[in-house]
């Protein structure tokens, strides 16, 4: 997300930004600070299953002065159907259609076991050809991590995995710890995953 070029896009792919389990919505209200800045057309959903995480997210957006380019959107991982015979694509909890997304991100979705499966699903339903998914996962104690790349290809789509741990995203985020790998706290795994969704040859 400190990448301008990822939420901007190439040019060539069209659609909005999709934040997938938005919990507070750090990263989406990262993107959408950075198009609003760019003074683009595109928007950024924020979704989330829980009623009450949906309201605070929308105080969130109205705080951070970026409603104009935001939608907060009900989202259950288990109505994406994948089904590529709908003129839409993912479908909020209201029963609304959304057109896919060319930037979908999300931070700490898969906990339980089935969550692989429900993610990578829900990531084919609403991610549009040629378009890019950006997930962070910690390791630790996280069930179906490790089964992600995996149920994303069984959906055609290409997942290449990176690993890094805490020090090394301190580092990368400049605070003012100096040596993080010498301090009292335990050092945790990450894995980001970065998925596309090839695009179809007629």
């Amino acid at each position: 997300m400190r990448n301008p070029s990822l939420v901007h896009g190439d040019g060539e792919t069209n659609g909005d930004v999709l934040e997938l389990g938005s919990g507070c919505g750090l990263a989406g209200l990262t993107a959408a600070s950075m198009l609003e800045r760019g003074l683009g057309d595109d928007k950024v959903f924020f979704t989330d299953y829980n009623r009450e995480v949906l309201d605070n997210l929308k105080r969130n957006v109205e705080l951070n002065d970026v409603a104009a380019s935001c939608d907060v959107v009900g989202l259950d991982w288990f109505d994406q159907s994948g089904d590529e015979t709908s003129t839409s694509t993912w479908l909020d909890m209201d029963g609304g259609r959304h057109e896919r997304a060319r930037l979908i991100i999300g931070a700490d979705l898969i906990v339980c076991s089935n969550d692989a499966e429900l993610v990578a699903n829900t990531i084919d339903s609403a991610l549009v050809e040629g378009g890019r998914a950006v997930i962070m996962s910690p390791t630790y104690n996280r069930f179906g991590v490790d089964a992600f790349p995996d149920a994303c290809r069984l959906l055609g789509l290409t997942c290449v995995t990176a690993e890094t741990d805490e020090s090394e995203l301190m580092k990368s985020l400049d605070t003012t710890i100096n040596d993080y790998s010498t301090s009292a706290m335990a050092i945790n795994d990450y894995s980001t995953f970065t998925v596309t969704k090839p695009i179809a040859v007629a």
